[in-house]
């Protein structure tokens, strides 16, 4: 009988703090459908091609998904701006572009608003939007490229084990933990994660306007509080949900009802998201 009630307890308690997060959740959706005048597309977490989320990893940003979004929000009737409400550390740098290019060749107005994070191509997506507040304690920047491995070259031969591979193309097993890169294909793949680089930080220095400094401020891959960020001109304003509504009231004229475009998760999933806010993420090749 115990057992019972602990389990009716620990329900309860789900139950109760999932309905607080509908109830406080940020530009909730209002109004009815034909008198919607701006989409609100959420992008938290991790960015990937195809994101999931589960009831044991944490939520990700799915760029099909909110690609998808985007381009419906620009082709409804009655929406006249896109918000792009952003809390995510980055991601995959493929899927954080098709985000970017998808804002570019929206029609309507976009605007970002960077919650805790917006950093690395979270702030890419941002960069590319009409105008971008930020909360002034918030991350943003962080315009790099990350490349990582494991290495177990010297654990096996220290203990005799031997790593046995053919391949076709010297080059093909560049990057497999059981093998020491040589010089010179650490040199080939630093230059990939430069070209890399460099077509990132030319998209957001053509997105936010910027000049030779700041531009060279930015592509050092150092992360900038909201104040810093904005004296970088990576950010138009300081603020939080206030200083959004407000920014819609006036550019719209009218009061901003919201329509939020998201998945719809299911019960595991939605449990999920409360279990796991969201996580640091140890990235392959992401910005």
């Amino acid at each position: 009988m115990k057992t019972i009630h602990i389990v009716f307890i620990a329900l309860g308690v789900f139950v109760g703090v999932f309905a607080l997060t509908l109830i406080l959740a940020p530009l909730a959706q209002s109004s009815t459908p034909s008198a919607q005048n701006v989409a609100v597309i959420p992008i938290s977490g991790a960015i990937t091609l195809a994101g999931s989320s589960d009831f044991f990893s944490p939520q990700t940003a799915s760029a099909t998904d909110i690609v998808r979004f985007i381009e419906q929000a620009d082709e409804t009737r009655g929406i006249r701006m896109i918000v792009l409400e952003i809390n995510s550390p980055g991601g995959s740098a493929v899927a954080s572009e098709e985000i970017a290019a998808a804002i570019r060749r929206a029609e309507k107005p976009t605007v970002a608003w960077i919650r805790e994070v917006g950093a690395s191509g979270a702030y890419w997506i941002a960069s590319q939007t009409d105008y971008v507040i930020a909360n002034p304690m918030s991350i943003t920047g962080s315009v790099g490229v990350i490349a990582s491995y494991l290495e177990f070259s010297e654990f096996l031969a220290r203990y005799n084990v031997s790593y046995e591979q053919l391949t076709a193309g010297e080059n093909k097993d560049v990057g497999s933990p059981f093998v020491r890169m040589t010089d010179e294909q650490r040199s080939m793949l630093q230059a990939q994660l430069d070209s890399i680089h460099d077509y990132f930080v030319e998209d957001v220095a053509r997105g936010r306007a910027l000049d030779e400094n700041q531009t060279a401020q930015v592509r050092t891959g150092m992360f900038f509080l909201g104040t810093q960020a904005r004296d970088l001109g990576l950010v138009d304003e300081l603020g939080g949900r206030y200083e959004v509504e407000a920014y819609l009231e006036e550019q719209l004229g009218t009061t901003p009802r919201y329509r939020r475009f998201e998945r719809q998760r299911g019960f595991f999933e939605q449990l999920a998201g409360v279990l796991h806010p969201g996580i640091p993420v140890g990235v392959r090749v992401t910005s």
